[in-house]
């Protein structure tokens, strides 16, 4: 009888090599992703950490030709020049000459934050000035109206988990 050679049955070498980095490079991927979202918190999370949030569902509840009118008084009030109550507009290259400053003087990148959060105090103080104008301007079934819909916005952000005056923070 003559001798027939057995034939491998066994995954040929450049395949394992191929199965083996194909591997790892799935392993990284999804290393990367789970990394990604360990570190960087989630646009959810990030909302229910905004001030913005708090603020939302006051605007949303007006109707929406007032959310208009809402929307465009705050861009013309901030953005109208010469107006005293206009906020001084982000100048990054101040930031960025502060930060690159050699040495690094703390006190006056602490006044440039400072001064950036007077900004957003102002932006805030015009919002709730415009937002308490409107509602000032309502009648009586108006404001009962938008109270409802506020109720309403209220109740759709919890049910959503977003973070309101009646449900603080975790």
């Amino acid at each position: 009888m003559t001798d027939i050679p057995e034939k491998s049955v066994g995954i040929r070498l450049w395949m394992r090599v191929v199965f083996f980095f194909s591997l790892a490079i799935n392993l990284l991927v999804v290393g990367a992703l789970v990394g990604l979202m360990i570190v960087n918190p989630s646009r959810h999370e990030r909302r229910l950490h905004s001030t913005r949030n708090l603020v939302q569902p006051f605007i949303r509840a007006l109707e929406t030709d007032d959310r208009e009118i809402f929307r465009k008084s705050m861009a013309q009030a901030v953005r109208q020049p010469g107006s005293e109550r206009r906020p001084r507009l982000v100048d990054r290259q101040a930031a960025v000459a502060l930060l690159t400053a050699d040495p690094f003087v703390r006190s006056d990148f602490a006044d440039y934050l400072t001064g950036q959060f007077e900004n957003i105090r102002i932006i805030q103080g015009l919002g709730r000035e415009l937002l308490l104008d409107r509602i000032d301007e309502m009648s009586g079934e108006e404001r009962l109206a938008y109270a409802d819909r506020l109720a309403r916005q209220m109740q759709r952000r919890e049910q959503f988990g977003h973070v309101t005056p009646s449900k603080p923070e975790r």
